[in-house]
């Protein structure tokens, strides 16, 4: 009879939790496996001699692609529904004749697979190895109503430990500082704005335009700015044709605590604009209104439990353990149907104030959905740049005829005016996948590889390794990193890579950070692996890769422009699978999912002319279907684009 129990170690916490659960309550080891969700937590676990098992080993038993393809398309069915009062949850949501479902659409889908992936994880974790007893260190609602779903039918028995509650009390006065400082930067930010608005000058005669702009980073050895809205800015104040009021907008908190220190100016921090809002009567007016309604919309959907049916998945009920989330959307002030409300509302005083004829909007349907939205609402054209890749499955880009043409007013889904893209194949995937209609897409080329252009005479590997202290002799493999909320993927790369390097001669590791990459995270790994390697995050990206002899990533855009550049590219994907290149995979680059093969690939890529040549020819025929040219003129494109709007607006055009 197996009667050992499994231990689900979900959280960094639930380490604490561990360590009093030995001290106080000596557990027999012999009888206990732990579950890591985290494969940062391996080396404590390691260290102590305890028995565990990975729950990333076991995420290669599900078919991510088809789930993430299925779920997409639950979700572009499931709130068109008829679920109350004859109304769709589109039609629930209204608010000055749009719906606010748009707002949240994009992380509920993020939500739903996660909670998914969870299931079928811990469904084949336990069938697997025929576990009869789980213990859970925390009381985390949801995560419990996933573990019960995932073992319906299924006998065994589920503990939930309780001893740790005194830990989480002694944490309560640590959230409380968090909240603090984490308010601080964005009090700092107001003040910045209060201060700059008296700079904002519109001339007249000339055109006002609106630019959406992130976060900062190294352009070139001298250039700081967004990456992808730098030489937009750049060629619009050149040109000196137009008014230009650049909106600062950063989420996290330590973009937050960067932008102070960049200064950003003549940038405008757009939490000077919400906050604002909390003293304009008419916005604290429909607010509150539209506060109301969500509470009795909210009352009437749990009261009858009218989204159980809709939010049932292939057998599957989630509507309890996604329930905490939607009612978050109902109630919270952040990431919510209010905060969107609210959006949309300063974005619309901003346009009509400065009196905006076009919107610039980086990452049109995510960070920027509000001012696409707003433009609307105001009857100006929004320009949407691609943010990023388009993959094959990608909730930001793909939608439903449902969801732009299911109703007979402003509810549907508002895409931008006119979306450009970086070539023709992010083109056919928007028309094919997201719906799309051909005169709604412009083919630009990635603006910002005209600072490539610009600058690739200059690159110097041989500067570029002074600066870094090595030997320009040595091959320069670089790890383009991105941020994970789990971090075992990027761990699990790192670790692989510093071992198949271990061997090399002659080879120097660059880990070229991502901006809201942490480098401490990186540093502790290399540092527990004793592996010598530079960790970057300042230099500039382009000379990397340009010095570079080989380039490792996860799933970065980073892949595609290290191949425009005839770089030699690896796809690391070791836990999950991120099929955001289509048939490029092998072609244009080689994809690792087995880190068996890791080895083998970096050493063919580094030192295997034959096969360079090969890969070198396949490579130019695939890349230019994702980017149109790199001659240095994808943002007169763009702006071409942009002037054709206005002069389309001049002539009293009405647009969408």
């Amino acid at each position: 009879m197996n009667r050992i129990t499994y231990i689900f170690v979900v959280k960094k916490n639930d380490i604490n939790t561990v360590n009093y659960l030995i001290e106080n309550n000596p557990l027999n080891l012999k009888k206990k496996i732990f579950v890591l969700w985290n494969n940062s937590m391996e080396t404590y676990f390691r260290e102590h001699g305890l028995k565990y098992l990975l729950i990333s080993d076991y995420t290669k038993d599900i078919n991510l692609d088809s789930l993430k393809k299925k779920l997409l398309k639950f979700v572009e069915n499931f709130p068109h529904e008829k679920i109350l009062n004859e109304k769709s949850l589109v039609e629930l949501l209204e608010y000055n004749g749009y719906s606010m479902w748009w707002f949240v659409r994009q992380g509920f889908y993020e939500q739903l697979v996660g909670v998914m992936k969870e299931i079928y994880v811990v469904r084949s974790l336990v069938n697997k190895n025929n576990i009869k007893r789980i213990l859970l260190l925390n009381n985390d609602e949801e995560f419990i109503s996933i573990v019960q779903e995932s073992t319906k039918g299924i006998r065994l028995r589920i503990v939930i430990n309780n001893e740790g509650k005194n830990l989480e009390k002694t944490n309560h006065l640590i959230k409380i500082k968090k909240l603090f400082f984490g308010s601080l930067p964005r009090i700092i930010r107001i003040f910045q704005g209060f201060t700059r608005s008296f700079q904002i000058k519109m001339q007249h005669g000339k055109k006002n335009v609106l630019l959406f702009t992130q976060d900062w980073t190294n352009l070139s050895e001298s250039i700081r700015g967004d990456h992808n809205s730098y030489t937009i800015l750049r060629e619009l104040l050149r040109k000196n044709e137009h008014n230009v009021l650049p909106l600062d907008v950063v989420i996290d908190k330590n973009a937050q605590w960067k932008s102070i220190r960049e200064k950003k100016w003549p940038f405008v921090p757009y939490d000077y604009f919400i906050f604002r809002s909390y003293f304009d009567v008419e916005i604290t007016k429909n607010i509150g209104f539209l506060r109301q309604r969500l509470r009795k919309a909210w009352n009437r959907l749990d009261e009858d439990n009218k989204l159980k049916k809709t939010l049932t998945y292939n057998g599957i009920d989630l509507s309890f353990i996604l329930k905490p989330k939607i009612k978050s959307y109902f109630f919270n002030r952040f990431d919510s149907f209010l905060s969107a409300a609210r959006n949309m509302e300063v974005s619309k005083k901003l346009i009509e104030n400065y009196n905006i004829d076009i919107t610039i909007c980086i990452d049109e349907n995510g960070n920027s959905r509000f001012l696409v939205f707003a433009s609307h609402m105001c009857n100006i054209p929004s320009v949407g740049l691609q943010h990023g890749v388009i993959a094959p499955i990608k909730v930001t880009y793909d939608y439903s005829k449902k969801d732009l043409h299911c109703y007979k007013n402003k509810l549907n889904c508002i895409l931008a005016e006119k979306t450009a893209v970086f070539g023709k194949k992010f083109k056919d995937l928007l028309i094919k996948n997201g719906n799309y209609r051909q005169d709604q897409i412009a083919i630009t080329g990635q603006p910002r590889t005209d600072i490539f252009y610009e600058n690739k005479n200059k690159y110097s590997k041989k500067s570029l390794c002074r600066k870094f202290g090595v030997d320009h002799k040595k091959k320069l493999v670089v790890f383009a990193s991105q941020p994970f909320e789990d971090s075992s993927e990027p761990r699990t790369a790192l670790i692989e890579i510093v071992k198949s390097l271990r061997n090399i001669k002659n080879v120097e590791l660059v880990v070229k950070l991502h901006v809201d990459d942490d480098s401490s995270f990186y540093n502790e790994i290399l540092s527990h692996l004793k592996y010598k390697a530079i960790v970057t995050k300042d230099t500039d990206l382009y000379s990397l890769l340009f010095c570079s002899d080989l380039v490792v990533s996860i799933s970065s855009t980073v892949i595609l422009e290290a191949s425009v550049m005839g770089k030699p590219v690896i796809q690391l994907n070791l836990i999950e699978n991120y099929d955001f290149f289509g048939d490029m995979k092998n072609k244009a680059f080689i994809k690792i999912t087995n880190k068996k093969d890791l080895p083998t690939a970096i050493k063919r890529s580094l030192f295997d002319e034959s096969f360079s040549k090969k890969i070198k020819i396949k490579r130019e025929k695939s890349i230019l279907e994702y980017y149109h040219r790199i001659d240095g003129k994808a943002t007169e494109r763009f702006l071409n684009v942009v002037d054709e709007l206005l002069e389309n607006k001049k002539t009293g055009k009405k647009f969408y």
